[in-house]
């Protein structure tokens, strides 16, 4: 039975993982640009290219689009291999 259940998730946990290291990609974007997070230009290109285009286009087009390049996991790798810093989880979590 739980073999039956481990095949059933693993796709399901794939997608999740594909889907954070397109996010990551994106919150790259938006880091590097001048205002950070804030950045209005970005804000702006991402409205366009992603919500306003809505499914008019493929979701590989939209990120592309955006991006100015085709997505890939190297945001998200960079994350996954980040050290952990546990003094500043810890004084988090005591807040």
């Amino acid at each position: 039975m739980h073999v039956v259940k481990l095949i059933y998730l693993l796709p399901k946990y794939y997608c999740y993982l594909y889907a954070e290291s397109i996010a990551m990609d994106f919150l790259q974007a938006f880091k590097s640009a001048p205002d950070g997070l804030l950045d209005r230009d970005m804000s702006r290109r991402y409205r366009r290219t992603i919500l306003e285009a809505g499914s008019t286009k493929t979701a590989i087009e939209m990120c592309t689009d955006f991006l100015g390049r085709p997505p890939n996991a190297n945001a998200f790798y960079e994350w996954v291999s980040s050290p952990l810093d546990l003094v500043a989880l810890d004084q988090e979590a005591s807040k």
